[in-house]
């Protein structure tokens, strides 16, 4: 069994497996890796994404967001970044709506912005800053791998044998129109045995919100990384987190663990550019803050208190060891 999906210590009693091995029997005892991702995030009644826990933050939690520290000085880098570009164009704060997407219920970004929850239909007001914050990687995820020649879809052999879940990986090939997305952005990662991970759901999402004619900027913070990048990571990046701890086995505990990938950038450039956005940018959130919002980082800088918590916050913020190079913005504009 490859390690990324490894379920030799998984117990069939769980309500995520049970629903599981219903999908697969109902498909001939297979299922895809995205359907599996999909229904252990986003099952109504048991997803990672749709019960209630303590998914991110300090401790009991399983990851720390940007959104999450408790300061709030992400929020407020990201609203001065908006005034900024808004003013460049004579418009105030009272001329447009911060739209946060996909924030967490408990917590979200901003106290005064428009929320659209995951599940939610999205609705955006005429002039926007469209903000969110890893959404896109935790959407559902397919997996293909380049053998013999041509691109096969990841789907995974499930059965139950007493209360132990028994899987396999099985490779078919894929659709043509998925090899023709998959040679058309991943040209590089034709070679035996690289697999990459992307994901149609994400896409369908940032469609949903670029095809609304609605004028502003678009600011996405993830784990995005460039075709280039990922034509260099031949195992893809399918990965789980849980109590802080990075893993690679996305079959351990679904539903109890965040499962997530890296997206690809270019994917969601395109997107924008045949939506009418101009100016897209990809740069570190690092740079972004910067750029795009420096006035009110130095405001933070220049405290005088070298235990000031803002600037403990702003630091990891930044610091290339920390978020300010492991996250990186997609912006774009449309006025």
């Amino acid at each position: 069994m490859e390690p990324f999906f490894d379920t030799s210590r998984e117990n069939s009693g769980s309500p995520v497996w049970s629903a599981v091995l219903a999908e697969a029997k109902e498909r001939g005892g297979l299922i895809s890796l995205g359907d599996f991702v999909r229904i252990a995030l986003y099952n109504p009644n048991f997803g990672y994404y749709t019960s209630e826990r303590n998914r991110a933050g300090g401790c009991g939690a399983d990851f720390y967001t940007a959104a999450s520290m408790k300061r709030k000085i992400f929020s407020r880098l990201i609203r001065a970044a908006a005034i900024g570009e808004f003013s460049k164009r004579g418009l105030g704060e009272n001329n447009f709506k911060i739209v946060e997407i996909g924030s967490e219920r408990a917590n979200p970004m901003f106290h005064d912005s428009a929320k659209i929850f995951l599940g939610d239909a999205i609705r955006l007001p005429d002039t926007c800053a469209v903000v969110s914050n890893e959404l896109l990687d935790a959407q559902a995820f397919e997996r293909f791998r380049f053998e013999g020649g041509v691109w096969k879809k990841t789907f995974l052999s499930i059965a139950k044998s007493g209360d132990k879940i028994l899987s396999d990986i099985v490779l078919k090939p894929a659709e043509p129109k998925d090899s023709d997305f998959l040679n058309r952005f991943y040209s590089r990662a034709r070679v035996e045995g690289f697999s990459i991970d992307s994901s149609s759901d994400a896409r369908e999402i940032f469609k949903r919100i670029c095809s609304i004619p609605w004028k502003g900027i678009l600011l996405f913070f993830d784990y995005f990384r460039t075709c280039r990048e990922l034509c260099l990571l031949p195992n893809g990046t399918g990965r789980t987190y849980k109590r802080h701890s990075q893993g690679e086995n996305i079959a351990e505990s679904p539903g109890e663990t965040d499962i997530t990938f890296s997206p690809c950038s270019d994917e969601f450039s395109e997107i924008a550019l045949e939506a009418g956005f101009k100016n897209i940018v990809l740069e570190t959130q690092e740079s972004f803050i910067i750029r795009r919002a420096g006035s009110e980082a130095e405001k933070i800088i220049s405290s005088k208190d070298p235990f000031d918590p803002d600037k403990r916050e702003l630091a990891e913020l930044m610091s290339p060891a920390h978020m300010g190079a492991a996250f990186r913005v997609l912006s774009a504009e449309r006025f």
